[in-house]
């Protein structure tokens, strides 16, 4: 089977962004991981035990500890009203995705993942940040031609590999859907006063699935929010063959 059939036909996924545990992750279909926690070894007894493995990429947001941000200069960050936007419940710094330099520097590190690293595709996390409705409609419209612009060059290069999108479930996943394998719903909130969003969301979904084969992986981190809104997620898994995920605090517990 390829990747995308394997894909189909995955009845559990994990995320988990510590440091090794393959012999746990190895128990699962398909796993998201941060690349840093795992050496060569670990990936390959994932690899032989038939997981799918996907590397976490941040596509949007870097932090001052990535290698990848003193490359950086004033013209590559997402700006409102002149000053950088920035993540600040994660000390993270917001990109230009029009930026060559970025994307240059993006694909450089998923050819490495996917070419070097074997891994078997990516999870592109925040790119749902160009949904922000604090940035102005104009930047929004630009950050989407140019996202959508950056998931056609990396599918056209490794048309083999999965591409997950964490989140961007609005405008974005409407115009990217060719292109990915799978949209993940970080977080769901199945409860009042969400509802309403929420089931025009998972509607939206729907019918992308009806008209495209893409698979859609509910995510949700341990806590509260997550226990109230279980009971729905597990009604529309069954309905819809979606996946679930609930995962330890931070994703760095299984």
């Amino acid at each position: 089977m390829n990747r995308q059939t394997e894909l189909r036909h995955a009845r559990s996924f994990q995320v988990y962004y510590g440091y090794g545990e393959e012999e746990r992750l190895k128990e699962y279909d398909l796993v998201v991981v941060d690349p840093a926690g795992h050496t060569p070894d670990g990936l390959e007894r994932l690899f032989q035990a038939g997981t799918l493995v996907i590397a976490y990429v941040s596509i949007m947001e870097i932090r001052p500890e990535d290698p990848f941000f003193s490359l950086l200069g004033e013209s590559d960050w997402l700006r409102m009203n002149g000053s950088p936007v920035m993540n600040e419940a994660f000390g993270t710094r917001l990109l230009d995705l029009r930026s060559n330099r970025w994307s240059g520097l993006l694909h450089h590190r998923i050819g490495q993942l996917l070419a070097q690293a074997r891994y078997d595709g990516i999870f592109l996390d925040t790119l749902g940040d160009l949904e922000w409705p604090a940035l102005p409609p104009a930047v929004r419209d630009n950050q989407l031609q140019a996202a959508v612009g950056l998931i056609k060059g990396i599918r056209s290069v490794f048309p083999d590999h999965l591409l997950i999108q964490n989140n961007g479930l609005e405008r974005l996943c409407l115009t990217t859907s060719e292109w990915i394998d799978a949209v993940c719903w970080e977080n769901p909130l199945f409860f009042e006063p969400h509802m309403a969003w929420s089931s025009s969301t998972a509607d939206r979904l729907s019918g992308l699935c009806r008209s495209k084969p893409l698979r859609v992986l509910l995510l949700f981190e341990q806590g509260p929010e997550a226990e109230r809104s279980l009971p729905i997620a597990d009604q529309y898994a069954e309905a819809k063959d979606w996946l679930i995920c609930t995962a330890g605090r931070n994703y760095i517990n299984i």
